[in-house]
Formats: C-alpha cells, sequence, structure tokens
C-alpha cells in the first residue's frame, strides 16, 4: 500500500567532497577501501549524475573511478547488469556525494514508487494464484471467509449498538476541532 506522496527517491550518502576530478580521487582512495581492498574484492558498477553542474564529464570522472577501483585490487570487475555493489556519486552543483550501496538496482536505485509498484505487483500474482487454488478446491475457502466476515460483522454491529453514547454537550457545542483544544469553529 503506497503511504508516501512526499518522497520519490531517496539519495544515499555517506561522503561528500568539492565536485572537482583531482578532490574526488584523493577523497575516493580512502573511501572506496573498505570495500574494494584486498582482501575484498566485488562486481560492482558506478552510477554518476551530475546536477547543475557542467565541469565534470561523466565518461572522464567514471574511467577514473573504475581505474582507482582497479588499483585497489585487481579481481573487482565491472559488472553492469547485476553488480553485488554500487558506486554512487552525485553531484549537485560543487559538492560530490558519495556512497556505496548493495542491491541498488534490486531496489530500483531507492525510487520508492517504483519499489511500490512491484511489490503491488506481487500481491496481485499472490492473490490471483489464490483464487485459482480456491477454484480448484471447489471455493470451500472462499465460503468459509464469507461465514467468518459475515460473524465479524454482528459482533462488530452488537458492540457498537451498546457502546453508542451521545457526545458530551461541551464537545457538541465545540465542534470536530474540540479534541485538538480548539473552540468552537
Amino acid at each position: 500500500k503506497k503511504k508516501s506522496r512526499v518522497i520519490l527517491r531517496m539519495l544515499p550518502v555517506t561522503g561528500t567532497c568539492k565536485a572537482f576530478q583531482e578532490d574526488m580521487l584523493k577523497y575516493l582512495t580512502i573511501f572506496l577501501e573498505p570495500w574494494f581492498r584486498t582482501p575484498h574484492s566485488a562486481t560492482y558498477q558506478i552510477a554518476f549524475k551530475a546536477r547543475n553542474s557542467s565541469h565534470n564529464k561523466r565518461e572522464e570522472i567514471i574511467k577514473s573511478i573504475a581505474g582507482l577501483v582497479g588499483k585497489l585490487n585487481p579481481k573487482n570487475k565491472v559488472d553492469l547488469t547485476n553488480p553485488e555493489l554500487t558506486i554512487i556519486v552525485e553531484v549537485i552543483k560543487a559538492v560530490c556525494c558519495v556512497s556505496v550501496a548493495r542491491d541498488y538496482t534490486l531496489y530500483r536505485k531507492y525510487n520508492v514508487q517504483e519499489v511500490v509498484k512491484e511489490d503491488a505487483a506481487k500481491t496481485k500474482t499472490d492473490a490471483n494464484a489464490a483464487e485459482q487454488r480456491d477454484e480448484h478446491n471447489g471455493g470451500e475457502a472462499e465460503k468459509d471467509k464469507e461465514e467468518e466476515a459475515a460473524q465479524d460483522e454482528e459482533k462488530t454491529g452488537a458492540q457498537n449498538e451498546e457502546k453508542h453514547f451521545p457526545p458530551e454537550p461541551a464537545q457538541a457545542s465545540m465542534g470536530p476541532y474540540a479534541k485538538f483544544g480548539f473552540g468552537a469553529v
């Protein structure tokens, strides 16, 4: 179920530096060691995006970062389809935001809306499979669910009748905002 209207994508940031190639490489040599230095090795991809910045060329930055990772451990391999790690480099004006993430493509580049769509599709598929199983079983499970729902409605209806009280006079005069401490509207 979709619960957020405001957030679209989360941007993971573990470290920042100035957005010039020399500064980025200097920072990344230290930053990438825990993930890529010998004895650690992994398949990786580099996700680079520049916003409001024209002084960085995408290909040059990606090649220099790939060269740096190769120097840390020659066993590190580039895999653009199914990488173990993703080096995320986001340049926003004069600031470079860097992070290393696992399962970045699995979670749709941390795009919350896409992850929710994927989960909803799985839920629909699971519900359809359950309906097909019920049809093969003669619909007995569906009848049982309907009977349980009817019994629950009877119980809650009886409980609501017992607990139905008129509103207190003070609250009735103050309107719907009384519970928030506001006066009459």
